[in-house]
């Protein structure tokens, strides 16, 4: 077997491995979903230029349209792969706060420790709470769509809009701390360069420290990619689109976002 062949069947057998996971099979279908608008803006812009040459191109046409269809039927999958999202967000939530209405007690009693977003079990709590907002929401509106639930069209559009400007704040709020995690991991990465010029502390540890913070900061890159790309998007949808209009400013983004989510699923 050459080195090329050799290379090719570690990538497929990474690549089936990592798509095996829902993690990786949500990334390569988000990849499919914010990449199609960009192809068919390709392949209609083909159409024009022939066009101006007196050329016709109907098939083309035609497999454009289709590749908008496939991208909005990959993007409902990755809605049907969320069904079940809330599950874990209640566990995430039982885990935290295993006797509910303890905590309840205890927020009646000291208010103000829940507005404390440095305690990382209240910033988690935010989160979570968030993110059960933007499930239930996304159900609802999706079951309405479908004419499962006999919602108006009105009702649906409110429904999604609390679900989407919940997911932004979630966003928000987790793109605010990774900020804070990358002002420390500076701070860090300074100290250790000042024990290395002083020549300060055991060499063996400074070493090991200097190995988990690049671990660390490699995490926090990861991280911050995707939660940096989505930041715009979340702003976008949940302000009815007020910062552009044109929708593939929307696939781009999310076409890098998509990427993001890829590498953060190869490299688990």
């Amino acid at each position: 077997m050459s080195k090329t062949e050799s290379q090719i069947e570690k990538f497929l057998s990474k690549a089936s491995t990592v798509l095996a996971t829902q993690q990786g099979l949500d990334a390569g279908l988000h990849l499919m979903a914010y990449s199609s608008p960009l192809v068919a803006a390709a392949m209609l812009k083909i159409v024009q230029k022939r066009a101006q040459h007196g050329v016709k191109s109907p098939t083309l046409i035609n497999s454009a349209a289709g590749v908008v269809r496939a991208g909005t039927a990959v993007g409902e999958a990755r809605t049907i792969m969320r069904a079940f999202g809330l599950v874990p967000m209640i566990d995430w939530l039982l885990k935290l706060h295993p006797r509910p209405l303890d905590a309840l007690l205890s927020l009646i009693r000291r208010p103000l420790q829940a507005l404390n977003l440095g305690d990382a079990r209240v910033f988690s709590t935010y989160r979570v709470l968030l993110l059960i907002v933007f499930y239930v929401g996304e159900h609802l509106s999706w079951l309405g769509n479908k004419g499962v639930l006999p919602l108006a069209p009105e009702t649906i559009g409110r429904v999604a809009t609390i679900s989407i400007r919940s997911w932004a704040i979630d966003v928000f709020l987790t793109a605010v701390k990774l900020l804070t995690q990358y002002s420390s991991l500076r701070a860090r990465k300074a100290e250790l360069k000042r024990l290395r010029a002083t020549g300060g502390g055991d060499k063996e540890k400074i070493a090991e420290k200097a190995q988990a913070l690049q671990q660390e900061y490699k995490t926090w890159q990861t991280q911050a990619a995707v939660t940096f790309g989505w930041l715009p998007l979340t702003w976008q949808w949940s302000s009815g689109g007020a910062l552009w209009t044109n929708p593939l400013i929307t696939s781009v983004i999310g076409l890098y976002v998509g990427c993001a989510k890829v590498n953060a699923a190869w490299n688990k």
